[in-house]
């Protein structure tokens, strides 16, 4: 994206003004964005992975179980001896959806930003959404 507008500055081509996309890439560089970026990438790949292993957690026994039942579903001392952990996996496998509502509004930047306005100092709360909105 930006090797084009790099390769004409240093080849003569083009020159750097303030409205030059390699212009924006140096500011951005300068001020700090594009690692505020990358902190942000981090904690949403963060998020993304714990809600694949909370689903792995949540959902794997149920899965497993039911897998197995419908193997030896002619068994019926199976059958009966698999109905307590039957229940408790799905009970789980319900966990996921209500693991998830509560892990959103923790990673959501806004979220953190409501509850400093609710319970922090105000001067806080417009700093961190400064840093939010930049």
């Amino acid at each position: 994206m930006y090797v084009r507008p790099h390769l004409g500055y240093w080849l003569g081509l083009g020159s750097l003004t303030l409205d030059s996309p390699a212009w924006a890439a140096l500011t951005a560089t300068e001020t700090g964005l594009l690692e505020s970026l990358q902190s942000i990438a981090m904690r949403v790949i963060i998020m993304l992975l714990t809600m694949m292993a909370i689903f792995v957690i949540a959902w794997g026994p149920f899965l497993c179980q039911a897998f197995y039942v419908a193997v030896f579903k002619k068994n019926t001392r199976f059958n009966y001896a698999q109905h307590t952990p039957r229940l408790i996996f799905t009970a789980m496998s319900f966990s996921s959806a209500a693991l998830n509502s509560i892990i959103l509004p923790i990673n959501s930047n806004y979220f953190h930003i409501k509850v400093i306005e609710s319970y922090g100092s105000p001067d806080r709360a417009q700093f961190a959404y400064q840093v939010f909105m930049t």
